[in-house]
């Protein structure tokens, strides 16, 4: 099953594009610096790839995506703390 997660502020839309390939869905943009993107999951342990934006990406939704990276870079500050 494939799911959409939603993103903003993606700040370094080429790299996303590079490294999410077609699983990356731009969304029609009002302008300025952040671009919205739909991208393909297959389920949540896929956010992982995620996490090398750091803070140039957003996570929108689905809520339970948030839930996740929360716990993942709780227990990274937990290991390096």
């Amino acid at each position: 099953m494939v799911s959409q997660t939603r993103y903003s502020r993606v700040c370094q839309f080429a790299r996303a594009r590079r490294i999410l390939g077609s699983r990356l869905t731009v969304q029609p943009s009002e302008g300025g610096d952040e671009v919205d993107i739909t991208v393909a999951c297959r389920g949540l342990d896929d956010v992982h790839q995620l996490l090398q934006f750091a803070d140039g990406l957003t996570v929108i939704d689905p809520l339970e995506a948030r839930d996740r990276i929360r716990e993942i870079v709780a227990r990274i500050l937990h290991q390096y703390s």
